[in-house]
């Protein structure tokens, strides 16, 4: 049987993307990417405790899924006197993926804006 590369790549990634999709999968089988869709509409929708509330599913699901912090910090960042709520979400995301540099100036701008000048120049040389 002779198997073209194309063809053994195109199964091997067929492959990988089922062990990943398995690797998300709950009881439910809800996985944390099938609500971001959802998530991002109720965002631009200015539905944010749902965007809160579908963010925590998908965490319950996958701890370590570093997009759902980002939007929770960004939820956060939205609302007025929880800046620091925002950066610890942001902060949880880089601990799970560190090169995130739009995140790292996200932080920066919160604390400019709470007047922590010191740790925003921190976090945009981080950024860099």
């Amino acid at each position: 049987m002779n198997i073209s590369i194309k063809t053994l790549a195109a199964i091997m990634l067929l492959i990988l993307i089922c062990h990943a999709s398995a690797a998300f999968a709950s009881e439910e089988s809800i996985k944390p990417y099938d609500l971001l869709r959802g998530i991002q509409k109720a965002f631009e929708q200015g539905l944010y405790d749902q965007v809160e509330k579908n963010c925590i599913k998908a965490l319950n699901i996958n701890p370590r899924f570093f997009p759902a912090y980002n939007i929770l910090g960004a939820v956060y960042a939205k609302k007025e006197g929880t800046e620091m709520k925002s950066i610890s979400y942001f902060e949880k995301s880089l601990a799970l993926v560190e090169n995130q540099p739009l995140v790292y100036n996200e932080i920066a701008a919160l604390c400019r804006k709470i007047d922590k000048i010191d740790k925003a120049i921190l976090y945009l040389e981080k950024g860099l």
